[in-house]
């Protein structure tokens, strides 16, 4: 591994220590700007009026990629281009194979954003739905699963493929159930 440092004659690890400050203080900047374009894509979402369930499906891969790239940032800090782009080959070929070998994970993504982008399943829903016909109040909703309380207060974990492929049935509304509550 010396040769990364051959052209400045400085020996691996002291080139690493030597730039160790410098990447910290990278680290902290790309940390608090992840975290920064993470709140202004949320705010993004809520300006457009995305849907509260598609925008955190969308907020949660792109943290996934903003980590990807402030990882990568950090090896190149650190004088560790070749491992940089080792990470960003691997995840590439990680994401690759996943995608390819992981057909239900995939499945239950795309249900997922099918669903979250649908104006009639949206969470405080009342629904019956899965392949045991489950009947409760969507709780929430991410890119794989949907969690859904049923009456006696269980709650339900149904992945969103199985939802989308059965039939699944509006009971009521979150408002037309908050209308009825104030009643």
């Amino acid at each position: 591994m010396n040769y990364l440092f051959n052209a400045i004659n400085v020996p691996f690890w002291q080139g690493i220590v030597n730039r160790l400050p410098r990447t910290i203080i990278v680290a902290v900047f790309g940390f608090i700007m992840l975290k920064i374009s993470l709140f202004g894509a949320k705010k993004l979402f809520k300006i457009l009026k995305l849907p509260r369930d598609f925008s955190g499906i969308v907020a949660s891969i792109v943290n996934a990629v903003l980590w990807v790239i402030l990882i990568t940032v950090i090896f190149t800090q650190l004088g560790l281009q070749y491992l940089a782009i080792y990470v960003t080959g691997y995840t590439a070929i990680l994401v690759f194979f996943l995608s390819a070998g992981a057909a239900q994970l995939v499945a239950d993504l795309i249900s997922g954003f099918f669903l979250a982008g649908d104006k009639n399943f949206k969470t405080g829903d009342s629904v019956t739905c899965g392949e045991d016909k489950t009947e409760g109040t969507i709780e929430s909703m991410d890119a794989r699963k949907t969690r859904i309380r049923d009456k006696n207060g269980k709650l339900h974990v149904i992945p969103n493929s199985v939802i989308e492929k059965k039939e699944w049935i509006v009971l009521a509304t979150a408002k037309e159930l908050r209308d009825e509550n104030n009643k």
